[in-house]
């Protein structure tokens, strides 16, 4: 029966692309709208999005869902399985590295005990800021190619900058040795890279993700509800870094100190006792994961009841999300185009991006990109061996919606994993004022993109993106990307400068902060900082000209290679 199936998914998808020929005018049912038929069609959705919400999230269904959530993460331990049995050697392994952490936090506590107070960074801090200031404004006199300036000098002046940086570095280490990792430095992007690698290959990823599990781990706040575990990571990819600054401070380690510039100030901002409890609170934790593991080793009928209801709890969490998708699916796919195509997009744009994109250029570019998708092969259908495909298959359902495909493809979008909270929003949306004003707020975003879908773009080969910022240490996925190329940078949204702005920029670095230069379309452009706004600058013919700039570690988009 299942391979009865399977066949004939693949005989419906094959002829369902052929006939499509993936050539689907995206903004069909939005072109010549006026701004009063995009009112008039936002009413109509809405009025759609609540029968959608009153008939899939029913009474219950969000206390179920984290119920069945909690039963699933169960004591929050990764069970390494092999063929759904314990797999004792990775176990093993795993038991011997959390011992040897459990060994380090010892130690880290007896020294901040032994210690009468803690360093303050600020000092340190300044004086590396500063090395970097003086840094940039040698990176703009060659970025103006000032013939003027002996440019081997400047490299020679930069080279001496970063090897004293480099230095007052391991003093701030010395100073913030309570927030240097396990292992540290760790290199948690090569660490992520061999998961995918072997995942790819179908081979065994315990070990490595339980070293994974190890490493990616910080203490936590009293109430256990804020972790330092992301500031740990990005100190441990800031060192990692550091060997790579050879002539000059490239962009994202300046942007990265300038992150942990604020955080570690932040965190000195917390007394020696709550900094040791918290600490203590991560030994024994760390303690009763060993003791957990320990007994799954020991006692197999303790083991054999783990297991169990592990693999009854995540049975019960996937049918009950999956089945809430499918009547998701079921739902929009009998709506009109225009109205499933909001839904996808806002969908997607208040997931991925959320509320860190207030001038919309993010959130714009991911929505091209979701377009992009839906005219590129690959993208256009659901494997057959997806849960989700099986479950609509069962309801009689085609699951050919080439937009909804593109939603719930596996793998695409991470907030649609069933073991993630976000899935449960997609079928339950967030009541809260913000997620509603939000919700708005990408609506018609989405209706402005649909309606301008077929002018000419620059982001029309973009396919992928991704978000250093949100990364575990901000790493760089750029290097597992190996298919893909970066998109280049160009400026944002028209500025007028004001009189001030103007003096500024004529005064120089004495007066606005270069940050960085490129090129887009043969012209140079830099972005500097004026009183703390970052604009993207250009000189011409005796004017200045300014437009916004989106962060590229905010997100950052990719086209493939062919």
């Amino acid at each position: 029966m299942k391979l009865i199936m399977i066949l004939f998914l693949c005989a419906w998808f094959s002829s369902e692309v052929t006939a499509r020929n993936l050539t689907v005018v995206v903004n069909e049912s939005f072109r010549g709208r006026t701004i009063e038929n995009l009112k008039q069609l936002h009413a109509r959705y809405d009025l759609v999005f609540n029968d959608f919400q009153s008939q899939v999230c029913l009474p219950g269904d969000t206390e179920k869902f984290k119920d069945l959530f909690k039963k699933f993460r169960s004591e929050g331990m990764f069970i390494p399985l092999k063929d759904e049995k314990l797999n004792k050697e990775s176990l093993k392994i795993g038991i011997r590295i959390w011992k040897e952490k459990i060994k380090w936090l010892n130690q880290t506590i007896q020294k901040l005990n032994s210690a009468s107070t803690l360093e303050n960074p600020g000092p340190i801090l300044n004086e590396l800021k500063s090395l970097i200031d003086e840094n940039l404004k040698l990176q703009y006199q060659i970025a103006q190619n000032n013939k003027d300036n002996n440019e081997t000098h400047l490299v020679n002046i930069s080279k001496t900058q970063i090897a004293l940086f480099k230095e007052k570095y391991q003093q701030l280490e010395m100073a913030i040795f309570y927030l240097l990792n396990f292992q540290y430095p760790v290199d948690h992007l090569l660490n992520r890279e061999q998961f995918e690698k072997l995942k790819t290959a179908g081979e065994n990823t315990d070990e490595v993700y339980m070293l994974r599990k190890i490493t990616e781990d910080g203490a936590l706040d009293r109430d256990r509800g804020q972790s330092d575990m992301f500031l740990r990571a990005v100190l441990d990819t800031f060192r990692l870094a550091m060997d790579n600054q050879a002539l000059f401070f490239d962009r994202k380690f300046r942007a990265d100190f300038d992150y942990l510039m604020g955080a570690l100030l932040r965190y000195y901002g917390q007394s020696k006792s709550v900094i040791t409890d918290r600490l203590v609170d991560w030994l024994n934790r760390s303690k009763k994961t060993v003791d957990f593991y320990e007994v799954l080793l020991k006692d197999s009928k303790k083991s054999t009841e783990v297991l169990g209801n592990f693999s009854q709890a995540t049975q019960d969490l996937q049918s009950f999300v999956t089945e809430k998708l499918a009547h998701t699916y079921q739902f929009w796919s009998s709506q009109p185009d225009e109205l499933k195509m909001i839904f996808v997009m806002e969908t997607i744009l208040f997931h991925e991006v959320g509320p860190l994109d207030p001038l919309d250029i993010e959130k714009s570019w991911v929505g091209q990109v979701v377009m992009n998708r839906i005219n590129k092969k690959g993208y256009e259908h659901l494997n057959p061996k997806e849960e989700l495909t099986k479950n609509l298959v069962s309801k009689g359902i085609n699951p050919l919606d080439l937009w909804l495909n593109v939603l719930f493809r596996k793998g695409e979008f991470s907030f649609t994993y069933f073991f993630l909270p976000s899935a449960a929003k997609i079928f339950c949306t967030e009541t809260l004022p913000s997620s509603k004003k939000l919700r708005v707020q990408n609506i018609r975003l989405s209706m402005h993109l649909l309606r301008f879908a077929d002018e000419p773009d620059r982001l029309t080969t973009a396919e992928r993106y991704f978000s250093r910022v949100s990364m575990l240490g901000r790493m760089d996925m750029t290097r597992i990307w190996n298919n893909y190329v970066a998109v280049e940078e160009r400026p944002g949204k028209s500025v007028t400068p004001n009189l001030e702005q103007v003096k500024c920029i004529q005064q120089g670095v004495d007066c606005f902060r270069y940050l960085y230069d490129f090129f887009w379309q043969n012209e140079h452009y830099f972005v500097i900082e004026i009183k703390g706004n970052r604009f993207v600058w250009r000189q011409y013919l005796g004017r200045n000209y300014l437009w916004t700039v989106r962060d590229p570690d905010l997100f950052q988009f990719f086209r493939p290679l062919t």
